[in-house]
């Protein structure tokens, strides 16, 4: 079947092995569409399970299993994981909305060179060997949580932590060899289709583009490809929100302060940036060629025009050839394209692109600001810092 150029479903997330599975399962549609069931039924096999057991073994032995009492493993099985799938909807529909737009406007070579990038991409997504290799990461790196040196409460476990809180039991031997397994596997599935993403930008950049200098987006026309930086920013929100919490733990139960984590933090914050934003700079080189092609071009008109616009409203000389628009509208046009020009991007984004990414990263940790210091004290203090203080 041939592809419909202005009615492109990219799909990178809904599809491979695992989407085979919920299909069959009659957890998602056809065509892979409703995230809320596959997520539900992923918290039932990870996170529902985990707590059973504990409660089991309560009952059993008398003590309440500490896996529990860790907010980061709730956090990480009830809300991250919905959070990733929604991630993943929102790629596949920010993608495929930006992929129809790019072949409506800066493409300028054949559609079926794009049918041939969806139709590879499809099948690198519906590969079999890259979802096994997640699979083996995601069970390894529970197995090292498990039995490693972090404990079965997580990766960010604190170094104070008793050997008695890090025994195993059955409720975190679930949460090693399935739960948490299950919950990597779905990271690093969202980090591949990212990938995918990133690889037909590259392809993109690398063909024939008709990119329009004075466009309003200051991106030749590209701006477009850039939504679908908004689906990262919610994956990257999700796991913000498992090391606020762990973070925020770590304050309570042994006084660390926040400032501690600040290095870290900014690592993550930059780190999210780059995944995000690096891999619409391929169009770096597209865009500069666009924009001295352009500069060159509409110099050379806003030079005639202007001489012309002084010839028939300055000076003497009535020059009636030069365009019939050689009047004071035609002129601010002529300044407003050039402007626009001027003001182009080498990069196919602005900052909202990078501020939505770092909203995203920030939010989860203000909770931690409360945590550090008390209400009353915080608003002291932003009372202070916005009305001055006087001096004791």
């Amino acid at each position: 079947m041939t592809l419909d150029p202005y009615d492109i479903d990219l799909s990178l997330a809904r599809g491979g092995p695992l989407y085979s599975v919920l299909r069959s399962m009659h957890l998602t549609g056809p065509d892979g569409r409703h995230a809320f069931r596959p997520a539900l039924a992923c918290i039932a096999i990870a996170w529902l399970p985990t707590v059973i057991i504990a409660l089991l073994d309560r009952l059993a032995t008398g003590h309440m299993e500490p896996l529990m009492r860790d907010p980061s493993v709730h956090v990480r099985l009830v809300i991250v994981i919905p959070v990733v799938f929604t991630a993943g909807a929102l790629l596949d529909e920010f993608s495929g909305v930006a992929m129809n737009q790019f072949l409506r406007g800066p493409y300028g070579g054949e559609a079926s060179a794009i049918e041939k990038l969806v139709h590879e991409t499809e099948h690198l997504r519906d590969s079999v060997l890259p979802e096994a290799i997640m699979l083996g990461l995601s069970l390894f790196a529970g197995q090292f949580v498990l039995w490693g040196p972090a404990g079965a409460s997580g990766l960010f476990a604190h170094p104070h932590q008793s050997v008695a809180a890090l025994a195993i039991s059955p409720a975190r031997v679930w949460y090693g060899l399935i739960a948490l397994p299950l919950f990597f596997f779905l990271q690093l599935r969202f980090l591949y289709a990212w990938a995918l993403w990133a690889r037909i930008l590259f392809a993109l950049s690398r063909s024939k583009l008709d990119l329009e200098p004075t466009h309003p987006d200051f991106g030749g026309g590209l701006g477009e490809l850039a939504e679908p930086v908004t689906a990262f920013a919610m994956f990257v929100l999700g796991n913000e929100a498992i090391i606020a919490t762990r973070w925020g733990q770590e304050m309570v139960l042994y006084g660390t302060h926040l400032k501690s984590f600040v290095p870290t933090f900014v690592a993550i914050v930059f780190l999210a940036l780059f995944l995000a934003l690096a891999p619409l700079c391929v169009f770096f080189k597209a865009l500069w060629h666009s924009r001295l092609e352009g500069l060159r071009q509409y110099s050379r008109v806003a030079f005639a025009l202007t001489r012309g616009f002084q010839r028939r409203w300055v000076g003497d000389e009535h020059d009636e050839t030069i365009l019939d628009s050689a009047n004071p509208s035609a002129l601010i046009d002529m300044q407003s394209a050039f402007q626009n020009l001027d003001r182009m991007r080498l990069i196919p984004f602005g900052p909202r692109s990078a501020i939505v990414v770092l909203a995203a990263a920030v939010v989860p940790m203000l909770p931690l600001l409360v945590v550090e210091w008390p209400v009353e004290e915080l608003f002291t203090r932003i009372g202070e810092a916005m009305l001055g203080g006087l001096s004791h």
